[in-house]
């Protein structure tokens, strides 16, 4: 499954790809360099999205 894709290809998420975008935009740049991203990951975002 590619990292990347269109972002109308995320319907089963059930995010919105701009909302993601942004929280990926806006935490990424708080956090360390050696810092773990996986939970920035579409499919944990979601996760956490819905709680």
């Amino acid at each position: 499954m590619p990292l990347l894709r269109r972002p109308d290809a995320s319907p089963h998420l059930r995010i919105e790809p701009l909302t993601w975008l942004r929280y990926v935009l806006t935490e990424l740049p708080q956090r360390a360099g050696d810092a773990d991203i996986e939970d920035l990951l579409p499919f944990n975002f979601a996760k956490t999205a819905t709680a």
